[in-house]
């Protein structure tokens, strides 16, 4: 592999809810987790292009348990430049074009950062969620932050990430954890959600 950052994943149940960089797995094991993800693309031919993979790790062995030819979703791109200055977005782009992509033999993390994906834990009606300003003023470690409907709108239930109302993206300063931030910009929030009446037209934005 030219680059590999690994990220942690938390989630809530099987939903994911969010990524953080740099990972808490040990160097050894992420050394482990490339050996085993390089392996892999040679086997099956697949040397150049981006990649997206998930894995586990036990003290024996490293065990793929999915991998895809794009880049990662769930905002990873994003932390990923916001924490190493590579931009995979338009890296992507370059080599889809065919133009020459240079990348650095190693992602140095210079900062740490993480993604928070939200949503309702119910369908209705969307009654409040914080605006952009509310949220980025009451945490300012938030460097961007996207809320896909308006007040008013039809929300599904957050039972994946193409039902999620937003991400927020936020750095994590060496004095916080991913946690305590996640915590504060979800009392932020105050996601409220009323039941859905049959009058309503629905105006989501997918």
């Amino acid at each position: 592999l030219n680059l590999a950052v690994i990220t942690k994943k938390y989630k809530r149940d099987f939903v994911v809810t969010g990524h953080r960089i740099p990972s808490d797995i040990s160097v050894d094991d992420q050394n482990r987790v490339i050996a085993e993800v390089t392996k892999t693309c040679t086997a099956i031919g697949y040397l150049n292009g981006p990649l997206d993979f998930d894995a586990r790790i036990s003290n024996d062995r490293v065990t793929i348990i999915e991998m895809s030819p794009r880049l990662g979703g769930n905002g990873i791109p994003v932390i990923i430049e916001r924490g190493t200055g590579v931009d995979l977005f338009s890296t992507v782009i370059q080599q889809s074009l065919s133009d020459k992509v240079k990348l650095p033999e190693k992602a140095d993390i210079h900062r740490s950062c993480g993604a928070l994906i939200f949503g309702s834990h119910t369908e209705g009606i969307l009654e409040h969620c914080a605006a952009d300003r509310e949220i980025m003023h009451a945490v300012p470690e938030i460097f961007e932050y996207h809320l896909y409907f308006k007040i008013g709108d039809e929300v599904p239930r957050f039972t994946h990430g193409g039902n999620s109302l937003g991400y927020a993206f936020f750095d994590c300063p060496p004095q916080l954890t991913y946690s305590s931030v996640v915590a504060r910009i979800i009392n932020t929030l105050q996601i409220i959600v009323s039941k859905k009446s049959t009058n309503r037209n629905q105006r989501g934005v997918n």
